[in-house]
Parts: C-alpha cells; structure tokens; sequence
C-alpha cells in the first residue's frame, strides 16, 4: 500500500503530460521512387517512457531545397468541441524536435515522366486514337503543330508568313453576278453589252485560277493576289482572261501566349474587262481585323472582320460589304514528315445596300446576307526542300441564305518558305 501511495504523484504527473502535449504525430515519407508512397507509424520517442530511453531512427527523406517542416506542425487530431478542455490539447512547440522536408512539397516537386510513350499520349490528336491510327512520331510535337494555324481556306490567316499559292476555284450556279458589282458590273457595263437589263444572267459558272504571293517577316508582310477569271454563262456567253487583282497587307499588332490580333489592308484593282464579267470596273479599299485563339496546341480558332467600300462606282447599284466569318482547325493526323489538318469555317457578307438583278428586273438588295460554310481539310508534306515545305489542300464550299453559289470547289498547292 505504501508503494502504491509513493508512485501515484508520479503517474499523475505523467498522465498530465500526456494530455498536455496530445498524441505523438505519425510521420509519412515519399520513396525515392514516384510509384510508392509509404507510412512510418514510428514516434520519436522522448525517452521518458519505460524501455524507450534511446530515440528511434528517423525515417530518410529525399534531399531537397524546401523549408523544413516541425513534427508539431504535423495533423493531429482535433481537440474536443469544449472550450474548458481545448487548452489541456493545444499542441505547443518542441524546440528540440527534429525538422524533415513537408511530404505534398516533395510530391509537387517530382519531376514529370520523361518516357516516349507518355509524350505521344499529351500531344497526340484525340479524333486519331478515336479512329485507332497509329502514332509513328517521337517525342517532339510533329509537324502539324507548325501549320495547324494556317489552316483556314476562306478566312485570312492572322500571322504574316512567307509563301507561295496556286488555287484554282470551280463555282457552280453563282446567283446574280452583278450584285452590288461584287463579282462584276451592272447591266450595260457589264456582260450585257447593252443598256437592257434583260440581257444579264441571273446564274453563272465560273472557274479563277490564282496566285497568290505574301512575302514578309514575323509582324509585317505585302501580299499579291493575281487571278485568271473563266465564266460559262448557260445560254449567253463564254470568256476567260486576266480578272480583278488584290494587293494587302499585314500588320500584327498582338501576339500573345494565346491571342493574336492582325491588320489587315486590301485594295482590289480594277485590271479585269467589266464589259466581259472578269472585274467590277472600279476600285475597293477593304481594311480588316484578323485574330485566332489557341485552344489547345492542336487546335486554333480563327476570325475576321472586314468592311469593303468601291471607290468611283455607281452609288446606287454598288454597296459596302461586310464580312465576318469564324472558324477552327485541329491536327488529326500527324508524322515528323506529314500531317493531315482539317478545318471548318462560316463566313458572312452582309450587303448594306445596292442593287441587282434578278429575272431582268433590277430590285433592291439591302439587307442580304450571303453564307458560305466550308469543308476542307489541308495536308502538309515535310521535310522542306528546295521551294520549301510542301502543302495541299481541298475544301467545298457550300452557299445559304441569299448565297453567293450553290457549291464551289476549291484545290490549293501552297509552297511555305
């Protein structure tokens, strides 16, 4: 009995103590290797207790550079809700505790997988797994993420670049070519070759051959448009020679991590014969923005506003022009050496007025809104050679609203140098 009453102050003190400081914190570690995480239930011991007089060993943790962190800082678990009790388990510093690496530092900082295989996985196109084509590129990007942005065929691409273009465009049922003199003149200017209104075609078929040339840097470059014009015209006329040509210019003035917003300038001179339906017979200014936004680095959108204005036309038969058109592009398929690209793009060209005409009656067109919604899909061929990096592409276009055409084909073969 007396050996009970003499060691009772000493377990009191010692109970006291334990309810003080709380639970021993339960340590974690991350292994050195990134599969594996492991727990270590081991305390450090203080050596107060009974047969603990030595410390254990302390778990490894992997060398880093990170703020230490105190095992007092460690999660514990909560104090009781009672406000009387809550002091007895408010943990306090241990000045002489160890410090050890924080373990979600140490899993932040774990370098990404370097392998091949999860490279091609990030960048590989989600519509070619889909379709189950193989991946034969290595752990660079291919080269479609070089030309996915230059994609689009109707709306004009907003970073100047170098290239050279031929492009041939077969339209089928063009519905009143002489609208607005947008695609040639009016009625006794035009192919008519008399004053009688009757004499013009509501429809036609057309063919131009183009070549294209833009030459410039990274923010600025001049670009030539030079097209042959052949019309089929069912019942009246058939001609074919040098048509309308266009000079522009860009001048990117954002370029962002994301963004990218472009000038641009076109002038369309009157080198065509009016009288043969190969150009307006006047002048046009057209002044334009041009953006695109990277979704993804496999896909960009793409957009443009522009507004065309004749200069010296016939005020009440030629009318401004506003086009607005959006679009995107997205790597389907892609090689060190090739890359399959589709694209699909809606464009607008709103008529503020003017005239056309249409059953030999010349009628109003204010207000019209011709859509052309495209189809097409580009093919990129590498390496470059001695002309530079080879591309071709193919895209239909089909005509609503008050349509230009029912359909148009278009081919392109584009060298980029």
């Amino acid at each position: 009995m007396d050996l009970r009453r003499r060691n009772l102050p000493f377990f009191g003190a010692l109970m006291l103590f334990a309810l003080i400081h709380g639970p021993v914190p339960a340590w974690s570690q991350v292994a050195s290797s990134k599969e594996t995480l492991l727990t270590s239930d081991q305390c450090v011991d203080s050596g107060l207790l009974p047969g603990h007089s030595e410390p254990l060993p302390l778990p490894p943790f992997p060398e880093s550079s990170s703020p230490l962190l105190s095992p007092d800082s460690a999660p514990v678990k909560s104090a009781p809700s009672n406000r009387r009790l809550a002091g007895l388990f408010r943990s306090r510093p241990n000045k002489n505790a160890a410090t050890y690496p924080p373990v979600f530092e140490q899993v932040l900082k774990q370098d990404p997988c370097s392998c091949n295989e999860c490279e091609q996985v990030e960048n590989w196109s989600c519509l070619a797994q889909w379709f189950g084509l193989p991946d034969h590129r290595g752990p660079e990007p291919g080269i479609g993420h070089e030309r996915v942005m230059f994609a689009p065929f109707e709306i004009d691409t907003s970073q100047p670049y170098n290239y050279t273009l031929i492009r041939l465009d077969s339209g089928f049922g063009l519905h009143n070519p002489d609208r607005a003199e947008y695609f040639w003149s009016k009625p006794g200017v035009g192919p008519a070759n008399t004053n009688s209104p009757s004499n013009s075609p509501d429809r036609v078929n057309f063919q131009e051959l183009r070549y294209v040339t833009e030459i410039g840097n990274d923010n600025f470059s001049v670009m030539t448009e030079i097209p042959l014009r052949f019309i089929e015209s069912p019942g009246n006329f058939t001609t074919s020679g040098l048509a309308d040509m266009r000079v522009a210019t860009k001048a990117r003035l954002i370029n962002g991590e994301r963004w990218q917003l472009t000038q641009i300038f076109r002038t369309w001179i009157n080198t065509g014969s009016s009288s043969r339906g190969l150009g307006a017979g006047h002048v046009s200014l057209e002044p334009g923005l041009l953006a695109r936004y990277q979704w993804t680095p496999q896909t960009f959108f793409h957009g443009e506003l522009k507004y065309l204005f004749p200069i010296a036309a016939d005020s009440g038969f030629s009318s401004n022009v506003f086009t607005y058109g959006v679009g995107v592009s997205h790597i389907f398929y892609e090689t060190d050496h090739y890359a399959v690209i589709p694209d699909l793009e809606m464009v607008n060209y709103d008529f503020m007025n003017g005239q056309q005409t249409a059953g030999g009656i010349t009628v109003p067109v204010n207000g019209q809104t011709a859509v052309n919604f495209v189809q097409g899909v580009r093919v990129v061929l590498g390496p470059p050679g001695d002309l530079g990096l080879f591309e071709v592409g193919v895209s239909h276009i089909s005509g609503f609203g008050d349509r230009f055409c029912n359909d148009m084909l278009r081919l392109d073969f584009k060298f980029i140098y």
